[in-house]
């Protein structure tokens, strides 16, 4: 095989796997990369160890796949970069979290080291009240996991300060060894954790990234090809609550993957809102649809047919088609005016919570499935619901019980022992996540590798349980 033919196929497993788009007059840099990967992991300069392993697995094995994310990519970053981006977040998007009731969320993707997910909490802890504060949840996620443990430590050269003013360098650090390292308050404001915008599955309330007010993620695109441009861009649109907010760098601007964005102008910036009136991008199924929130293009309400018409159509076949498709309004609507006769009332009322719960009203959701419980109807797939919602709605002592009583109906059910080891973590309850995380192992120890785990968004066994043992040693360093 020639030295093109082995690149053509290296950067065709390598777009696959991490998105980054290698043509053939990129080929250059394609093996400076590999050089470098052989270096970090080898110390030797010929790549040829690498492009062998590459070309010969199914997959890229995981210490390669994270040497490239860094060493085909620039990762390099700061604290308060792209001053237009600072000034929008400051001046339009802050006064209006002083208008959103309940929880805030807030996703930093492809975060790097954490300059970015830290800027953002600095932000908010400068100009919100404690009691808005205490409402918002930043996630933020890379591909490397190098990055990710260099951000959960903190501490930073002051070649990160470039761009920080002196009086909030001294408020929000302290002097350490090897820098500076941010005080325990901001620390605690982000949740760090590993993600690939192509393999993984968003949104998924599993990993935080549904129902999102603000999605970052910025000099991350630049490296894919178009088409997967396009499809982690409708994946961020879907993860976003209506009216949500997406900011990419100023180099990224694109018009032909973010056409379903409404453009804001300010600063010399331009940011990208998700709109209704928009048309919306295609919508893929994934296991959120089925089984829990997954935020889509809203739905512009519209007259319904003539009565005659709605009998024929609105069966309940055609009503949770409606749901899967995102006409939460429609489908919420032919609920409570429709019944076939032959479906019990409960399978309704469970259809509109997941309508509710994909909207964010969860009180709406919560009343919906109460409902279904006090009928004496109970499932470990209405439990985890119920479970799910509640942790949304910022009550996570309800979730537990709920979720747990689920397990009690299914010990095996997967997705409950997954979300139940995400409350403790967030609770800072690490010996009962890992518990729960083992036992998520222990489910998928019965199961082939390359199997499909049922409504994981198309996961293998493999790839999840490597997700998993990922949270485990995150837990134990």
């Amino acid at each position: 095989m020639t030295e093109k033919e082995s690149l053509e196929k290296v950067a065709l497993q390598i777009e696959k796997e991490l998105g980054l788009f290698f043509p053939q007059n990129r080929h250059e840099d394609l093996k400076r990369g590999l050089v470098n990967s052989s270096k970090a992991l080898y110390a030797d300069t010929n790549p040829q160890r690498i492009i062998e392993e590459i070309i010969t697995n199914i997959t890229i094995p995981k210490k390669i796949l994270e040497t490239l994310s860094a060493t085909l990519t620039i990762s390099e970053t700061y604290f308060f970069r792209e001053r237009p981006a600072i000034s929008f977040i400051k001046e339009v998007l802050i006064p209006k979290l002083y208008e959103k009731q309940g929880k805030i969320k807030i996703w930093s993707a492809g975060c790097s080291s954490g300059e970015e997910p830290y800027t953002i909490a600095i932000l908010l802890k400068e100009h919100l009240p404690e009691s808005i504060t205490s409402r918002i949840s930043i996630i933020a996620t890379d591909v490397n996991s190098k990055s990710i443990h260099k951000a959960l430590e903190g501490v930073y050269s002051e070649w990160s300060f470039r761009e920080t003013a002196d009086i909030i360098k001294d408020r929000y650090f302290n002097k350490a060894k090897g820098g500076w390292r941010l005080n325990d308050e901001i620390l605690k404001m982000v949740q760090f954790s590993f993600l690939n915008l192509v393999k993984d599955p968003f949104p998924d309330p599993l990993n935080g990234t549904d129902n999102l007010d603000i999605i970052l993620c910025r000099n991350v695109l630049m490296y894919f090809s178009f088409e997967t441009m396009k499809r982690v861009a409708d994946k961020f649109y879907n993860s976003l609550n209506e009216n949500g907010w997406l900011i990419v760098s100023q180099v990224e601007l694109n018009d032909l993957y973010l056409s379903h964005f409404e453009k804001f102008s300010h600063d010399n910036g331009i940011f990208y809102k998700k709109s209704a009136d928009k048309c919306s991008p295609k919508i893929t199924k994934s296991r959120i649809a089925v089984r829990e929130k997954r935020d889509i293009p809203g739905y512009d309400k519209k007259e319904l047919p003539p009565k005659k018409v709605v009998k024929e159509e609105l069966s309940f076949a055609t009503l949770e088609n409606m749901y899967l498709k995102g006409d939460y309004e429609v489908c919420i609507d032919g609920c409570k005016k429709v019944s076939d006769g032959k479906t019990p009332d409960h399978k309704y009322l469970h259809l509109m919570a997941k309508c509710y719960a994909n909207r964010g009203d969860y009180n709406l959701a919560i009343e919906c499935i109460d409902k279904v419980i006090e009928s004496g109807v109970s499932s470990e797939d209405i439990y985890y619901l119920y479970g799910t919602v509640l942790k949304e709605n910022n009550e996570p002592v309800r979730a537990e019980s709920a979720l747990k009583k689920g397990i009690y109906l299914n010990p095996g059910h997967l997705f409950s022992h997954l979300m139940l080891g995400n409350i403790m973590n967030q609770e800072g309850k690490t010996e009962a996540s890992v518990r729960y995380y083992n036992n998520v192992l222990d489910i998928l120890s019965g199961m082939d590798d390359q199997a499909i785990v049922s409504d994981s968004g198309g996961l293998t066994k493999a790839r999840m349980k490597e997700m998993v043992e990922a949270l485990i040693n995150d837990k134990r360093r």
